[in-house]
C-alpha cells in the first residue's frame, strides 16, 4: 500500500516523466529514483494507467492502491451500483435512486480521502457550487455533492450513456461537416464554462461523450476550477497535479505553470486534430489546428469564440483567420462562394470614397442655386450622413480599415469645411456639421483609435466643432444633443493635448470645460440621459488621468475612487439595454485600470494588483465573447499590461510575464488586423517595452536585452518619421529608461552609463521644448543621481524641478 506522501511524490514525478522524449523516459526515471524501486514502479503503473484508460469517465488516470477504501453502499437517495471508472483522484460509480418516488440513474464520483488539503477542499466546494449552476445542453449536469463520514468529497452528476467523440466519429464514419458541427457544440459548452470563470483543464476525447442521438456532452468537471485561482507553481501539490492527459495537455500544463482558458483552447485543438484524422486533408483546417495548438499561449486563439468563428467560416467556405491569408486568398474565397457578387463589391468599394467627393460638388451647386437644388441637397445631406456615420460604424472594426477610413475622412473634409463656413445653414445642419467634424477628428487624431494620428488636423476640426456648438448652446442651453457633442469635443481635444502633445495646461483647460458642459444643470447626481452621463464619466476619467500624468497620484486616486463608486450606482440602473451595459462595463474596466496604475506609482503594489485583478476579471469576460471589438481589445491589453507592470514591480516575475504576454497577444492581433494603424503600432512598442522588464524580473537577461534593443530601434524609426510628436520622443526615452534599469539589475555598469546618457539627452530636449511629463520627473532624479556616479560625468545641480504631490 502506498502512503499519501509517496503518492504525491509519484504524481509529481509523473508530470516530469511525460515531458521527457519518449525514448529517454525510462532512463530518466531510473536516474531520478535510484535506490527507490517502489517509487519507480509506482510511476510506471501510473503512466500505464494514463495511456490505457478506456472507461467512459476520466478520473485522473492513477491506479487505485493509494489506500484501502471501503465505500458506502449508498449516498443520500442513491444506491451505488457499478464502478465505471477508477484512478488516482478516486472512483466513479453508477448510482440509482431507490427512495421509491421515481427512477433516476446518475454518476457519483468520490474523491480519495487525504488527497486534497483543507484549502483545496474549500475550493472544491466553491467550484462545485458554480458547476451546479450550469445549465447548458452540452454539459453534463452536476446535481449534488458533499462529504462522506471519512471526509471524502463526492459529487453526483448526470449519467451519460455515450462514446468518446473520437470513437463515435470512427464507428459512425462521421464526415467533416457533421464532425465540425459536433465540435462547435463542444466549443459552445467550453465557452459557457469560461464565461462562468471555470477552466475544464482535462479536455480529452474520453471526457467528451456523444450520445446515441448525436448530442455532445462534456463531462468530468471534477478537476475543473476557477482559472483565476490557478496560481500554484510546480513545487506545490494541488489539484493541478492530480490529472492531465498526455497529448492533449497544453505545454504550460505539463510544465506545472498556471492554467488559463488558453490551455483549454490548446486541448480543443488537439481534440479537433484527433477527430479530423479520417477526413480529407484541408489547409484551412490544418491552420485552425495549428493556431489552436500553438506552443506559446499568446499565439493561440484568444478565446473559444474566436476558434468557433474560424470553424464556422470553414464550414461556410469563407476565409479562415488562422490562414493569415492576404487579399488574394480572401478574394478567392469570396469569388469561389459568391461569384456573382464580386463585380458588385468592386463597384461599391470604388463608390464609397467617390460618394463624398460627389457630395461636396453637389453641395457647392446647391449653395450657388439654393432654390433650384433644395430637394437635391436634401438627398446629398442624407448621403453624407450615411457615409460619415453608418458606413464608418460598419467598417471601423473591419480588419485593415485604416486606409479606407482615412480616405473617407479626406473626402468628407471638404464637404464639412464648406458647411462650417456657410452662414445660411440651419440649426440642424450646423449640429450635423459639428458631429461630422468630431467624427473626423476621431479618425485623424484619436490617441486610442486614430489610424494616422494627424493631431494638428484633428485639433482644427475639434475647434471648428466647438465654435459651432458654442453658438448653438448660447441660444439653446438645455439642448442635450448640443451639450453632449460639445462635451465630447472638449474631451477629445483634452485627450490629444494629454497623450500626443503633452500640453497639460491646455489639456486641463479643455477637460474642465467638458465637465462644466456635461454636469447636470439641475443639481442632480446623474443626468437624465444615459449617453450624456456616459460622456461625463469619460471626462472625469480623463481628468483623473491628467492628474496622474502631472504626478498628482493621490488626487488621481481620490477622483478615480469617486468615479468607481458612481459607476457602481449608475450603470446597474441601465442594464436592460445591452449597449448601455457594455458601455458601463468598459468604463468600469478603464477606471479600475487607471486606479491600478496610480496605486502602482505610489508603490501600493498589493492594492494595485487587487484592483487590476478586478479589471482583468471583468474585461476577460468581454474579450471572451467579443475579441474583435476594438474598444474591448484595447481595454483587454491595457488591463493586462498594467497588471503585468504591478506584478513586475512587486517582484512576481512569472505572473508579470504571463500578463504581458496576454497584452502582447491582443495588441499583435490588432496590429495584424490593421497594420497601418499608428496607435496599434505604438501600443505594441509600449507593451514590448513592459515585457522586457518582466523578463528581467524573471532573471532572463538575454531575452530582456534583446527585446529592449528591438523596441528602441522601432521607437527611433517612429520618431524619425514624426519628430514633432512629443509622445514619440517620450516613448523612446522610456525605452532607454527601461534598458538602463535592466543593466542596473544585472550589474552591467558600462552599458548602463551609456544608456542613462541617452535618457538624459532625450529628457533635456523634452524639457527645453516644454513637453516633459511631470510624472517622469521624480524617476529622472533617481536616474540622474546614478548617472552622476559614472566615470567622467559631472552634474552640478538637478536639471529640473520636482513636482510636489
Amino acid at each position: 500500500m502506498t502512503t499519501i506522501h509517496e503518492e504525491r511524490e509519484a504524481l509529481a514525478l509523473l508530470q516530469d516523466y511525460w515531458d521527457q522524449p519518449s525514448q529517454e523516459r525510462d532512463e530518466w526515471l531510473k536516474a531520478r529514483t535510484q535506490g527507490r524501486d517502489k517509487l519507480r514502479y509506482r510511476v510506471l503503473r501510473l503512466a500505464s494507467s494514463e495511456t490505457s484508460v478506456t472507461g467512459r469517465f476520466r478520473t485522473g488516470g492513477a491506479g487505485s492502491e493509494l489506500t484501502d477504501i471501503v465505500y458506502p453502499e449508498r449516498i443520500g437517495a442513491y444506491r451505488l451500483v457499478d464502478i465505471i471508472g477508477e484512478g488516482g483522484m478516486g472512483t466513479v460509480f453508477t448510482g440509482e435512486r431507490d427512495s421509491g418516488d421515481f427512477e433516476h440513474k446518475v454518476a457519483i464520483k468520490i474523491i480519495r480521502p487525504g488527497l486534497l488539503k483543507e484549502s483545496l477542499i474549500e475550493r472544491f466546494k466553491r467550484e462545485r457550487q458554480t458547476l451546479a449552476g450550469f445549465d447548458h445542453p452540452n454539459i453534463a449536469r452536476l446535481f449534488d455533492g458533499g462529504e462522506l463520514e471519512d471526509g471524502s468529497p463526492f459529487i453526483i452528476m448526470e449519467y451519460v450513456d455515450g462514446q468518446s467523440i473520437t470513437e463515435y466519429c470512427k464507428q459512425n464514419d462521421i464526415g467533416r461537416k457533421v464532425g465540425l458541427g459536433l465540435f462547435l457544440d463542444l466549443c459552445d459548452a467550453v465557452s459557457h464554462a469560461h464565461q462562468n470563470l471555470i477552466v475544464h483543464r482535462d479536455l480529452t476525447p474520453s471526457n467528451i461523450l456523444v450520445t446515441k442521438t448525436g448530442s455532445v456532452k462534456l463531462i468530468d468537471f471534477g478537476i475543473a476550477k476557477p482559472h483565476e485561482l490557478d496560481g500554484a507553481g510546480p513545487a506545490h501539490f494541488s489539484v493541478q497535479s492530480l490529472s492531465f492527459t498526455p497529448g492533449f495537455a497544453a505545454p504550460e500544463r505539463r510544465a506545472g505553470q498556471p492554467t488559463t482558458t488558453l490551455s483549454d483552447i490548446y486541448s480543443l485543438g488537439r481534440v479537433l486534430e484527433a477527430m479530423s484524422r479520417r477526413w480529407r486533408p484541408d489547409r484551412d483546417l490544418a491552420a485552425i489546428v495549428e493556431r489552436a495548438t500553438a506552443a506559446a499561449p499568446e499565439e493561440r486563439y484568444p478565446a473559444v469564440n474566436a476558434l468557433s468563428k474560424d470553424v464556422q467560416a470553414l464550414l461556410a467556405g469563407d476565409a479562415v483567420e488562422a490562414r493569415n491569408g492576404g487579399l488574394g486568398y480572401r478574394a478567392g474565397r469570396v469569388i469561389t462562394k459568391r461569384k456573382w457578387m464580386s463585380g458588385v463589391a468592386m463597384v461599391v468599394l470604388a463608390g464609397l470614397i467617390g460618394g463624398l467627393v460627389v457630395t461636396n460638388n453637389l453641395y457647392r451647386e446647391a449653395e450657388a442655386a439654393r432654390m433650384e437644388a433644395e430637394r437635391r441637397f436634401g438627398d446629398v445631406r442624407d448621403l453624407a450622413n450615411t457615409m460619415m456615420f453608418d458606413i464608418y460604424n460598419a467598417i471601423e472594426d473591419v480588419p485593415g480599415s485604416s486606409d479606407a477610413l482615412m480616405q473617407l475622412a479626406t473626402a468628407a473634409q471638404g464637404y464639412l469645411d464648406d458647411l462650417s463656413a456657410s452662414s445660411a445653414a440651419d440649426r440642424g445642419l450646423r449640429l450635423e456639421t459639428a458631429e461630422g467634424l468630431i467624427r473626423l477628428s476621431e479618425i485623424q487624431g484619436s490617441p486610442s483609435r486614430g489610424a494616422r494620428l494627424d493631431a494638428q488636423k484633428a485639433k482644427e476640426n475639434l475647434n471648428q466643432a466647438i465654435t459651432l456648438l458654442t453658438e448653438l448652446q448660447d441660444t439653446d442651453p438645455g439642448n442635450d444633443a448640443v451639450r453632449l457633442n460639445l462635451g465630447r469635443a472638449y474631451s477629445d481635444l483634452s485627450r490629444i493635448y494629454t497623450y500626443i502633445d503633452q500640453d497639460y495646461e491646455a489639456a486641463e483647460a479643455a477637460i474642465t470645460s467638458a465637465i462644466g458642459v456635461l454636469e447636470p444643470q439641475t443639481g442632480a447626481r446623474f443626468s437624465r440621459e444615459a449617453v450624456v452621463q456616459e460622456a461625463l464619466f469619460e471626462a472625469r476619467l480623463l481628468a483623473s488621468t491628467l492628474e496622474s500624468h502631472q504626478g498628482r497620484h493621490e488626487a488621481a486616486i481620490t477622483g478615480l475612487e469617486e468615479l468607481r463608486d458612481d459607476l457602481l450606482v449608475f450603470w446597474p440602473m441601465h442594464e436592460e439595454n445591452a449597449s448601455d451595459k457594455q458601455a458601463g462595463d468598459l468604463q468600469m474596466v478603464a477606471t479600475l485600470t487607471e486606479l491600478c496604475r496610480n496605486h502602482a506609482f505610489t508603490e501600493g503594489y498589493e492594492k494595485a494588483i487587487a484592483t487590476c485583478d478586478d479589471a482583468v476579471t471583468r474585461i476577460d469576460a468581454l474579450y471572451e465573447t467579443s475579441p474583435d471589438e476594438i474598444d474591448i481589445a484595447r481595454a483587454y491589453y491595457m488591463a493586462h499590461d498594467l497588471r503585468g507592470f504591478a506584478h513586475g514591480n512587486a517582484g512576481n516575475g512569472p505572473q508579470s510575464v504571463s500578463d504581458y504576454e496576454a497584452a502582447l497577444y491582443a495588441v499583435r492581433d490588432l496590429t495584424r488586423r490593421d497594420p497601418n494603424n499608428e496607435h496599434f503600432r505604438q501600443a505594441l512598442d509600449l507593451v514590448e517595452s513592459g515585457i522586457m522588464v518582466a523578463y528581467a524580473v524573471n532573471g532572463d537577461f538575454e531575452k530582456s536585452e534583446a527585446t529592449a534593443l528591438i523596441g528602441i530601434e522601432k521607437a527611433e524609426a517612429r520618431l524619425a518619421a514624426s519628430p514633432e510628436k512629443a509622445n514619440l520622443k517620450r516613448n523612446l526615452m522610456v525605452g532607454h529608461w527601461n534598458l538602463q534599469t535592466l543593466y542596473g539589475m544585472f550589474n552591467e555598469q558600462e552599458k548602463r552609463c551609456a544608456t542613462m546618457a541617452e535618457v538624459k539627452r532625450l529628457a533635456d530636449e523634452m524639457e527645453a521644448g516644454g513637453v516633459l511629463a511631470d510624472i517622469d520627473r521624480a524617476g529622472l532624479q533617481v536616474i540622474y543621481a546614478e548617472y552622476a556616479k559614472c566615470p567622467g560625468v559631472s552634474l552640478d545641480a538637478p536639471d529640473m524641478p520636482v513636482t510636489e504631490e
